[in-house]
């Protein structure tokens, strides 16, 4: 199997946003898009095949490096549910791709031997006009709770915790639309309020919207081996326009006992799920919460590292760390198990991942799928935030309605 590359020069990226350019295609073609605003790359599956959810769960997690390019090329894309009732996780092998470099400003085309006999295929000569004002409408969206009701179950989980049933818990609250949102509406969007995971999967039978800045883990090889490292975020502040304002935030974000201590306990728990899949003494905390600010929020984000055990199954590795410990809690199986309660309906693919396993060149990295749109029968969101001890409802309900802000029509 052979791997070509070549520059493409048939898109303008005007300002260094994919999403835009996207917008250029015609909109009955199927899309797997991974990678916007703020990453240094994105990628765009020009060929490719659904392949079983089995067949990639016995694929090796760190594939032997053939390039010494850390990019991405061609390979797996996986959507992982949370608790993927109904057989949500769905696994695609890309053999044909488009990547921008947003660093760069350059576009190659990756393909392998045989992508033309792909079942999927993108042609990047059908294009389409303008987006119409009907396009660019703003839907409509209703909550699951209301706002009293959101905060009378914070209250609920607040007494679980002072009776000792958990320290932390990850509690949504969902939102849903009967509009139908066309893509050039998801698209503008994306341009404006995407985090560096980003995705957009347009496909007849599942359409998800990803807005996420969270990486769940990723891989690197280097002569030690193979590392894997993840990155949680807790802790939020809405970002202002005004910069006295904004820093003030900021400064608040970092001064907050609570914050720390609520990120503290996902290290805490990540330490735990990384050492079942490391090798002894090799996990370490390399940040235990910086500033890292986005296009409507700042987070506190952590870093934490471990040398992967040789001879692992991308199953095995997704066992021992989904779902993930930040969008859960601690511990946690316990309060999986009053999260179920408490939503009194499945995740799905809420707070589930993205996997990009790359064929050639040993990356692998993913996200969890928070900030994120999935249409089924209808468009929905959801939006959570962590609840310890010394949480407070109406602060809860005011960070949850900040970060539901980078949906369209959403202003709260």
């Amino acid at each position: 199997m052979a791997l070509q590359k070549r520059k493409f020069t048939g898109f303008d990226l005007g300002l260094g946003t994919i999403w835009s350019a996207l917008d250029q295609l015609s909109p009955d073609q199927n899309l797997l898009v991974l990678g916007g605003r703020g990453s240094r790359q994105s990628m765009v599956a020009l060929s490719w095949d659904e392949v079983p959810w089995e067949s990639f769960l016995q694929e090796s997690p760190s594939a032997p490096r053939r390039s010494p390019e850390n990019t991405w090329t061609t390979g797996h894309l996986a959507v992982v549910a949370y608790d993927d009732e109904g057989a949500a996780s769905r696994a695609f092998r890309m053999k044909r791709t488009l990547i921008f470099d947003h660093e760069t400003k350059d576009a190659v085309i990756y393909e392998e031997d045989g992508w033309e006999g792909c079942a999927h295929h993108v042609d990047l000569s059908r294009t389409r006009p303008g987006p119409s004002p009907e396009d660019l409408a703003s839907p409509r969206w209703q909550s699951s709770w209301t706002d009293a009701e959101y905060q009378n179950a914070v209250r609920g989980a607040l007494e679980d915790i002072r009776r000792g049933r958990y320290y932390q818990i990850n509690l949504l609250r969902y939102w849903s639309t009967d509009a139908e949102i066309p893509r050039s509406r998801w698209l503008q969007q994306l341009a404006h309020m995407g985090g560096p995971f980003s995705a957009f999967l347009d496909l007849p039978d599942l359409k998800l919207v990803s807005f996420s800045p969270e990486r769940f883990f990723r891989l690197s090889t280097d002569e030690a081996g193979t590392r894997i490292e993840s990155e949680p975020i807790k802790g939020t502040r809405p970002v202002s326009q005004d910069p006295r304002e904004d820093r003030q935030q900021q400064e608040a974000l970092m001064a907050s006992s609570k914050d720390a201590a609520e990120l503290n306990m996902i290290v805490d728990l990540l330490r735990n799920d990384l050492f079942r899949v490391c090798q002894a003494s090799s996990v370490k905390v390399l940040d235990p919460g910086s500033l890292h600010s986005f296009s409507n929020v700042h987070h506190r984000i952590a870093r934490i590292q471990g040398l992967l055990r040789p001879g692992l199954a991308m199953g095995e590795l997704l066992k021992a760390l989904c779902p993930g410990g930040s969008i859960t809690g601690a511990p946690k199986r316990e309060v999986m198990l009053a999260i179920r309660e408490k939503e009194s309906r499945p995740r799905g693919l809420f707070m589930g991942n993205i996997v990009y396993k790359d064929a050639w060149t040993g990356v692998l990295d993913s996200s969890i799928l928070i900030r994120t749109a999935v249409h089924r029968k209808r468009w929905e969101f959801a939006a959570g935030s962590g609840l310890v001890i010394h949480s407070d409802p109406a602060e809860e309900l005011a960070e949850i309605l900040t970060k539901a802000r980078v949906m369209p029509g959403v202003f709260l």
